[in-house]
């Protein structure tokens, strides 16, 4: 079975630029996790978090588990998804930890 290709909004983390001595400063994140979340609602089913992130799936639960990753919503009694705009705050948070932007990422692609 062929998957679709994910439609990730990579201009949202595009915003955050890291200063010059490779920290991103807090009015960008800040300004940033403003844009994020006036995104509309999207669910994001497990295997879509899983390729956005780079995690597996037990990764997830585990990071869940300690409060490092955001937590899945229920959808009916055998479904979850996570809010795209939760996941892509994570990874805004993930790089600014690591002194990286989103477009620092881009030029190995």
């Amino acid at each position: 079975m062929k998957q679709k290709p994910i439609n990730t909004p990579v201009s949202v983390l595009k915003a955050v630029k890291p200063s010059i001595d490779n920290q991103v400063p807090v009015s960008l994140i800040n300004s940033h996790f403003e844009h994020i979340n006036a995104l509309p609602v999207r669910f994001l089913r497990k295997r879509e978090v899983m390729h956005l992130t780079g995690l597996s799936s037990s990764g997830m639960y585990a990071l869940m588990a300690a409060n490092q990753f955001p937590k899945s919503i229920k959808l009916s009694e055998k479904s979850v998804a996570w809010l795209e705009r939760d996941v892509l705050q994570w990874q805004a948070e993930r790089l600014a930890a690591n002194g990286m932007a989103a477009n620092d990422t881009m030029q190995g692609a």
